[in-house]
């Protein structure tokens, strides 16, 4: 990755990796998924487009939707969202060839470290870090569910970003 990269570009770089034949791998699914061999380039730039159209438009709709409709909605939206993602997606990798190579969560964790800065992982753990907090502040006024489901997850994606910098600062500096 270079300085020019974006910040979509960072958040979907775990998604291709280059397995030991020197082939990309895309994981539709994370870790969640087995990889499959992507034969060409043009092809890797459709995925990774629809990767950031997927980041960039559903999940700010999502936002929305949750702050001016509620949840049950925003859920909802999520879920065709979600659906729709998957038919545009599936039809991109119908028939590749599935890889060996299987994406671990610290190999993930490694690649997104290594292709954010350290401001924006600190940025983001800190955010996190203040919406845990948000998550507290909401159980002392009453609102328990709601609270303990923020502080709990807030508290997991913070530590994440901190053990994103933690892998970042002890990587070879060839690899950051």
């Amino acid at each position: 990755m270079t300085a020019k990269t974006g910040f979509l570009d960072t958040l979907i770089a775990s998604s291709f990796q280059v397995d030991g034949a020197g082939r990309t791998v895309f994981y539709p699914w994370g870790v969640f998924s087995r990889g499959v061999i992507v034969p060409t380039e043009a092809l890797r730039d459709r995925l990774r487009a629809l990767l950031k159209a997927h980041m960039f438009i559903g999940i700010p709709v999502v936002a929305v939707c949750i702050s001016v409709f509620g949840w049950l909605p925003a859920i909802a939206v999520a879920a065709v969202e979600v659906i729709a993602f998957w038919f545009f997606q599936s039809r991109l990798i119908k028939g590749l060839k599935a890889s060996d190579h299987r994406l671990t969560t610290p190999r993930a964790i490694e690649k997104f470290a290594s292709a954010a800065s350290y401001w924006l992982l600190g940025f983001f753990a800190v955010l996190s870090a203040l919406f845990a907090a948000m998550g507290l502040y909401l159980i002392a006024i009453g609102d328990t569910a709601w609270g303990l489901a923020s502080a709990v997850g807030f508290t997991a994606i913070t530590a994440l970003y901190l053990y994103a910098l933690f892998v970042k600062a002890t990587m070879p500096s060839s690899r950051r």
